[in-house]
């Protein structure tokens, strides 16, 4: 039991280990995702008639402050976290389900 829940643990620390220090990159580097950054977006008002200037990223983003938008390598890199989570997720679970064979 007690080599079951040190697997376990390892796996979990490991995991969100390599979370925290690949969660740095886009700060560091953000042209490695391909981020950009844009000037904001707000409304003005020409004879009573509001109509948005700047950034036109996004559908349900009106007023927005600048900030860095993430390029297409980004949701891919986040995609892939993601995926790679669950399966280390499915993969915990079986080891915590599975009996162990000295028992």
């Amino acid at each position: 039991m007690k080599n079951k829940t040190t697997k376990i643990s390892i796996r979990i620390i490991a995991l969100f280990s390599a979370a925290i220090l690949i969660s740095m990159i886009p700060n560091l580097f953000p042209n490695f995702f391909g981020d950009w950054i844009c000037e904001g977006r707000t409304h003005k008002y020409d004879e009573n008639i509001a109509h948005y200037v700047g950034c036109d990223y996004g559908v349900l983003i009106n007023d927005h402050n600048p900030n860095w938008h993430w390029g297409y390598q980004h949701w891919l890199f986040f995609a892939m976290g993601v995926s790679l989570s669950i399966v280390q997720i499915v993969d915990i679970i079986s080891i915590a389900n599975k009996e162990d064979v000295n028992e």
